[in-house]
């Protein structure tokens, strides 16, 4: 499939608005494009990539947001060990270079306590309330919180550090929205490792009753992706190819 790089932009805007693909990934493929000019003919083939690598546990839209961060070229191309091996560069690089800067960062945190409530003290639970925190929870669990700075400093996400029989998760949260509840967005243990469903299920009911785990689902298909050259073969609508 060859289509020109203004085509395959339609084609992804479309299937946003479709609802086939999330906003979060739109913007990070189009981030991605503009960070690897060498292979703009692959936009799409990555586009259908993305989710399957991100569903196999790769941080491939944290790497594309790092390697911004770091001014780093891309390479829309990359195998799945490739991608994981940036993400563990750029987070040691851009780890480090913040704490370099030592610039320590409050966040507002109080939005969190507030949902959690009670639930604090029924685990062990310890708020990130700035900048240099995330610094430490990088550099314990090894991956790349501290590079979400922006995004606590503005309100859009919070997080946290839960011990749970022994092991540290990291849990990242977004604030509720007109009296909602606040959702996971991201949980990850040492290196990035995920939790079994069980495992998942405790952290969050630890969290409380006004925390919800809004994970995407991964819809069962007999088109599943075998192997890493998947395109949206089945899932593009055939006007648009």
């Amino acid at each position: 499939m060859t289509m020109s790089l203004d085509k395959q932009r339609k084609v992804l805007e479309e299937l946003l608005r479709a609802g086939w693909l999330t906003r979060e990934r739109f913007d990070a493929i189009m981030m991605a494009a503009d960070s690897s000019p060498r292979n703009p003919e692959k936009l799409l083939e990555f586009g259908g990539m993305l989710g399957h690598l991100e569903r196999c546990g790769e941080h491939v839209i944290d790497t594309i947001r790092m390697a911004k961060l770091a001014n780093r070229r891309l390479n829309l191309g990359w195998s799945r060990r490739r991608w994981r091996e940036e993400h563990e560069a750029l987070t040691r690089q851009l780890t480090a270079k913040r704490r370099r800067e030592q610039d320590d960062l409050a966040f507002d945190t109080g939005w969190l306590e507030d949902i959690l409530g009670p639930a604090r003290k029924n685990v062990n639970i310890s708020i990130f309330a700035s900048s240099m925190d995330l610094v430490r929870e990088g550099e314990v669990q090894g991956h790349c919180i501290p590079t979400y700075v922006d995004q606590f400093r503005m309100g859009r996400i919070g997080g946290l550090s839960l011990v749970l029989d022994g092991t540290r998760w990291t849990v990242t949260i977004k604030p509720p929205i007109a009296g909602g509840k606040a959702t996971v967005y991201k949980l990850n243990g040492r290196r990035n490792s995920t939790p079994s469903v069980a495992t998942r299920r405790r952290i969050l009911r630890a969290l409380g009753p006004r925390v919800v785990d809004t994970r995407e689902a991964v819809p069962a298909t007999r088109h599943a992706p075998r192997t890493e050259t998947y395109v949206w073969e089945y899932c593009l609508p055939k006007h648009l190819l």
